[in-house]
């Protein structure tokens, strides 16, 4: 019992020392670039974590390793105020909801605050020497790494690809926002588990590259491949997927012919025809008053006691 307590207590120091980071930051940066240290801290902590609950595997199996990932997900995504994922970026980006220099500049300082969390990490582990395994962890990361990519490229890309487009529909587009982050939580637990042995369903282009770049039998153009390429295509396909559950065209979508859409830059507005002679004049209409929907200023539940007492009267009438 005692490592899973140490395990979670590392977890806590890192989320701190996170959050904290982000404070000061706040404090001392302006305001325009404060997305972007929000962006690295959260990385910070994504990473770090994520390298100590990969030491509950080992000691506890497979299932206190889900339970502990789901419970990281949900609290993350209920502290932090970032995504941490360059593939949120990026879908940004190309929908045109983001700049593109804006999204080079987040997702450079995403990448930055992944790599220096697995390093600090690294580093905490060998000094403390709080367990066996996190220093039999330390001594070995410290001197080489091994790639999470078990499978060839094709089907890592196909995994990392599809895992993606999954994680991002399951949430929004299958049981609605209320839910959103426990769906999320559990949808990230099960592709994990699930991709595990396969690419480790990194998910996270920032995430992958901390833990595996420059790691043994893991090329650079596998990397960029696998990790970042396949789940960018994937992000892509969500938007589709998404189109498709909401019955909306992308065709019409990209040609702005959907419903309300605003009409091109230069375009010309057509003026109703007219059928000859000079516009027939309409009444004006009274402005809303706190009456509004009565009849001759007799409000609707007058109104309808009214009516109730003259179907009585007319009844009496017919019976008599």
């Amino acid at each position: 019992m005692l490592p899973f307590v140490v395990f979670v207590g590392v977890c806590l120091f890192n989320s701190l020392l996170a959050f904290a980071l982000k404070k000061v930051c706040h404090l001392i940066l302006p305001k325009d670039y404060r997305q972007f240290s929000s962006e690295f801290c959260c990385s910070f902590i994504v990473v770090a974590n994520v390298f100590e609950n990969g030491n509950i595997i080992g000691a506890y199996g497979i299932w206190a390793f889900a339970v502990t990932l789901f419970l990281l997900i949900w609290i993350y995504m209920n502290i932090f105020d970032a995504c941490a994922n360059p593939i949120t970026i990026f879908d940004e980006v190309w929908n045109r909801k983001r700049p593109l220099w804006d999204g080079i500049i987040t997702i450079v300082c995403q990448v930055s605050g992944g790599c220096l969390g697995a390093r600090f990490i690294v580093v905490l582990w060998g000094t403390l020497q709080l367990t066996g395994d996190h220093i039999s962890r330390a001594e070995f990361l410290s001197q080489t790494c091994i790639s999470a990519n078990q499978v060839t490229l094709i089907l890592g890309m196909g995994v990392e690809m599809a895992f993606t487009v999954v994680e991002r529909i399951a949430a929004s587009y299958v049981v609605g926002a209320r839910w959103a982050k426990p769906v999320n939580s559990f949808t990230g637990v099960v592709v994990v588990i699930i991709g595990l042995e396969w690419t480790g369903s990194m998910i996270n282009p920032a995430l992958a590259t901390a833990m595996t770049y420059n790691c043994e039998n893991h090329p650079f153009y596998e990397h960029v491949l696998v990790y970042w390429l396949a789940p960018f295509t994937g992000s892509i396909l969500s938007d589709y997927v998404e189109d498709f559950l909401h019955g909306r065209g992308w065709r019409d979508q990209d040609r702005g012919v959907t419903e309300g859409a605003a009409p091109a830059k230069g375009a010309k507005k057509r003026r109703p025809r007219r059928s000859g002679g000079k516009p027939k004049k309409t009444a004006r209409e009274p402005a809303a008053t706190a009456l509004q929907g009565s009849r001759n200023g007799v409000s609707p539940k007058k109104r309808k006691r009214k009516e109730a007492n003259n179907n009585t009267k007319r009844n009496m009438n017919v019976g008599s």
